[in-house]
């Protein structure tokens, strides 16, 4: 893991698996792709995004280090 450690953003690793029959993968791809951070938005001040989740706790100790 730490060939893919990013010093600001951490390991940036996510890892979803999907089980279903005739699912459209193309379409599932798709959609994920559609939900991430541009460039440019990744740039920008996040806290001027809307908080769609304001009751969810940030504990700071989330945020280790590579082993």
């Amino acid at each position: 893991m730490a060939e893919q450690w990013n010093p600001e953003y951490g390991d940036r690793i996510n890892k979803l698996v999907f089980i279903g029959i005739d699912m459209d993968r193309a379409r599932l791809i798709s959609s994920l792709d559609a939900c991430l951070l541009t460039e440019e938005e990744m740039k920008r001040d996040w806290r001027l995004f809307p908080d769609n989740l304001p009751n969810a706790a940030i504990d700071s100790s989330d945020a280790a280090s590579p082993s």
